[in-house]
């Protein structure tokens, strides 16, 4: 899989940098997330699921379908959620939607809270 950053969507918040188990994640010179190596990525989503912007996705590679493909998560809290909690997402009271799109080709996913685990 190969990571994406969206730049214009990216506000530089951090909260992608300390969750890649990989340590790809930086800031660059304009304050804005980078990506060392891209071609170190694991896949394993967690920075996807981690920016509250929708900044960051993965292109799915060929063997999973993907021909172009762009993975991509928006975290959506539920009515179970607290909402004074300062958790991640990637925690129980979220569920995660996840968009696969290429073109004009759209697929949306919904794992409700506890189906999808945190990195």
């Amino acid at each position: 899989m190969s990571i994406h950053l969206n730049k214009k969507l990216c506000q530089g918040c951090r909260a992608c940098l300390s969750i890649c188990p990989g340590y790809l994640l930086s800031l660059g010179p304009d304050q804005r997330v980078q990506i060392e190596e891209p071609e170190r990525c694991w896949g394993c989503a967690a920075c996807l699921k981690r920016c509250p912007h929708q900044a960051l996705g993965l292109y799915l590679p060929p063997a999973l379908g993907g021909r172009g493909i762009l993975l991509t998560v928006v975290a959506e809290k539920t009515s179970h959620a607290d909402p004074e909690s300062t958790q991640s997402p990637t925690t129980s009271g979220y569920r995660l939607r996840w968009r696969a799109q290429s073109g004009s080709f759209v697929r949306e996913i919904v794992t409700e809270p506890g189906h999808s685990q945190g990195y």
